[in-house]
């Protein structure tokens, strides 16, 4: 169940992510899947990139910047942490 469970869901172009498990890929489409994702199985939960990306989530749910904005920072997060990326353009 999400963290974020209730707060607004904001869609932004899918970002594919590397999980654990071994091959496995996760498709993040929205604020609300990046946050979660980032709150429950981040695989390192350190380094500034990983920090901006949580306070990004927040502030795009909160209507502070855009969900793009939070996209972004969210690909950043995962690029510092090693986790391999693929991405949609918009």
């Amino acid at each position: 169940m999400s963290a974020f469970l209730g707060m607004r869901d904001l869609r932004f172009p899918c970002v594919t992510i590397e999980t654990e498990s071994l091959g496995g890929t996760r498709n993040i489409s929205s604020v609300e899947e990046a946050a979660d994702f980032l709150a429950m199985y981040w695989p390192i939960k350190t380094g500034e990139k990983f920090v901006e990306a949580k306070r990004a989530c927040i502030d795009a749910l909160n209507g502070r910047i855009m969900c793009t904005a939070a996209r972004s920072a969210f690909i950043e997060a995962a690029k510092e942490a090693d986790i391999y990326v693929a991405e949609k353009r918009p």
